[in-house]
C-alpha cells in the first residue's frame, strides 16, 4: 500500500461499525481498499484472514463472545504500519471511532528476513519478537501474554498447512492428493524441502541470522547451512523418536509455500489447471484451519495458533 492507502485503509478499520466491542486482529493478504465497498462486506474470504477466522475455536463463540474480526492489511511490513497508525489515531480520539486498542492485535509470518517495529513498541523487529514469544519450538506461555503483534512459530502460514499431524487429513480427503506425481506422504515432501534447502539463497545469506531458532537441537551442526542441512537429513533418517520435533526444526527456518502449492487432486489429472488446484488448497485450508481449531489445550502451544487465539482471549476477557 501507499501511505494514502495505508491512511485510508487505517481510517476505514478505526471508524468500522463492525469492530465494536470486538477483537481485532490484523493479518497479511491483500487488503481491500476503502473504494471497494462491496468487499468490506465479505472482508474476511482473502487470505490470510480466510484462514485464520476458521481458526477460531468453537468455545470462544459459545460463550456468548464476538468472534475476533481478522483485517488483511497487505505484506509484514503494512500489517506493523496499521498497528502502529491505529494507535497513532487512537492517541487523538474522534467520536466516530470503534477501535478499542485494549483489543487490537496483529499476526505477521516469520519469514526469514526480520520487520523492523515502531520504536515505542518493547521489542525492535520480529526476530526479537519470536525470541521473546517461542521456546524450544513451542510458545512462552510466560511472555506471551505481553505481546501485541505476534509472528508464526513457523517460517510462514503455509507452514502450518504441512504439519505431521494432518497426514491423517490428507489421507482422509475425498479426492486422492498428489505431490510430484506421488500419493502425498508429507515424510517424503519434508525430505525433499531439506534436499532442496541450500537453493534458497536468501536462507544461505541469513542463516546464522537465524540459527537461535533451532539451536536447541544440539545434535545438528550449525556451523553453515550445507553441515546443518546434512545432519538434519541423517538425524531424519535415523531418528525416529525425534523425527516430529525435527520437522517442526525445519519448517521453522524452511519457507514452505512453494511446497504446498505442488499438492494437487489426482482426480483431476491431466487436464488440471491452476484454478483447480488452488480451490483444492483452499479446500484443504479451511480443514487444516478447523483442525486447529479443535486442538485441545495440551496441543495449543505446539501449534501456535490456537496458543495465539487462547492468548488473546484471556487477557481480553480475563475476569
Amino acid at each position: 500500500m501507499t501511505p494514502d492507502e495505508l491512511d485510508e485503509h487505517c481510517q476505514f478499520i478505526y471508524r468500522s461499525p463492525r469492530i465494536d466491542d470486538t477483537v481485532v486482529i490484523l493479518c497479511e493478504g491483500r487488503p481491500i481498499k476503502a473504494r471497494e465497498t462491496e468487499g468490506y462486506g465479505n472482508l474476511e474470504s482473502y487470505p490470510d484472514a480466510y484462514f485464520y477466522k476458521h481458526c477460531v475455536p468453537a468455545w470462544w463463540t459459545q460463550n456468548q463472545l464476538p468472534r475476533p474480526i481478522f483485517f488483511n492489511c497487505g505484506g509484514r511490513s503494512n500489517v506493523i504500519q496499521t498497528y502502529f497508525r491505529l494507535l497513532e489515531l487512537h492517541s487523538h480520539p474522534r467520536n466516530d471511532s470503534f477501535l478499542d486498542v485494549n483489543k487490537l492485535f496483529a499476526i505477521v509470518d516469520l519469514d526469514i528476513q526480520s520487520v523492523v517495529c515502531d520504536t515505542c513498541y518493547p521489542f525492535a523487529n520480529t526476530e526479537e519478537i519470536f525470541r521473546d514469544l517461542y521456546q524450544c519450538s513451542q510458545v512462552n506461555q510466560q511472555n506471551a501474554v505481553k505481546h501485541k503483534i505476534w509472528v508464526t512459530g513457523l517460517v510462514h502460514k503455509e507452514a502450518y498447512f504441512l504439519a505431521p499431524e494432518l497426514q491423517e487429513l490428507f489421507d482422509n480427503y475425498p479426492k486422492k492428493l498428489l505431490f510430484s506425481d506421488n500419493p502425498l506422504n508429507l515424510w517424503e515432501l519434508y525430505r525433499q524441502m531439506a534436499d532442496e534447502m541450500v537453493r534458497d539463497q536468501d536462507l544461505v545469506k541469513h542463516f546464522l541470522d537465524i540459527i537461535h531458532r533451532i539451536s536447541h537441537f544440539s545434535t545438528l551442526n550449525n556451523n553453515k547451512l550445507a553441515d546443518w542441512q546434512q545432519t538434519w537429513i541423517t538425524e531424519f533418517e535415523q531418528n525416529e523418536v525425534k523425527r516430529k520435533e525435527l520437522v517442526y526444526l525445519l519448517l521453522t527456518v524452511r519457507k514452505a509455500k512453494e511446497y504446498w502449492e505442488k499438492i494437487m487432486p489426482f482426480d483431476e489429472r491431466p487436464m488440471i489447471d491452476k484454478k483447480t488446484r488452488k480451490n483444492t488448497r483452499d479446500e484443504l485450508s479451511v480443514k487444516i484451519a478447523n483442525f486447529y481449531a479443535g486442538a485441545d489445550a495440551e496441543n495449543a502451544c505446539q501449534f501456535h495458533i490456537p496458543c495465539f487465539l487462547k492468548m488473546i482471549h484471556d487477557v481480553v476477557y480475563a475476569q
